[in-house]
């Protein structure tokens, strides 16, 4: 998983292991760490993580939901699963997921199929396509977004009588 020829270096590959891919330190949970990506990290059916050190190239595609805190540039397919954006990642991608959470950079087309979530940390540069979309205050937001959810239908102003006021004249 890193850019360029491995030969004679040391790779670890996306698995569909419970665990998540441990590189370097191991993950340590802090305030400074999303609790969202805790929760997702800590996920009975396994997530993938891509630690802070680790650049990815090319397309990457899964069953099993992703945490990317480092950099990964061209597609990413995870149509039936959920990707975080953590706050130090970094991706220049077309993105297909089921939900995206975005606390770092984004630079691409996002094509959630459920929602996506553009936190007060993320950066996001391209299209968004979703049925819902969460923004918080403070995200920074470069692009267009095109929300696929139902068409608000407000209803019709009621009908009242004008109201008419007469002065009548003493004389």
């Amino acid at each position: 998983m890193q850019k360029g020829n491995n030969t004679g270096m040391e790779s670890q590959t996306l698995s569909s292991a419970s665990e998540p891919l441990k590189t370097g330190a191991p993950v340590q949970s802090s305030a400074a760490t999303p609790a969202v990506a805790r929760s997702a990290r800590g996920n009975a059916g396994g997530t993938a993580a891509i630690g802070k050190s680790l650049v990815l190239t090319g397309t990457l595609a899964g069953q099993e939901d992703v945490y990317i805190d480092g950099t990964v540039e061209g597609t990413i397919d995870l149509q039936d699963s959920d990707l975080t954006i953590g706050p130090n990642g970094h991706v220049k991608a077309d993105i297909k997921a089921r939900k995206i959470t975005v606390f770092g950079r984004v630079t691409g087309k996002m094509f959630p199929a459920e929602r996506v979530e553009i936190l007060k940390t993320a950066s996001v540069n391209g299209t968004v396509r979703t049925p819902r979309i969460v923004v918080e205050e403070g995200a920074v937001i470069h692009g267009k977004i095109e929300s696929l959810g139902q068409e608000m239908n407000f209803p019709a102003a009621k009908q009242t009588k004008p109201l008419i006021i007469r002065q009548e004249s003493r004389s």
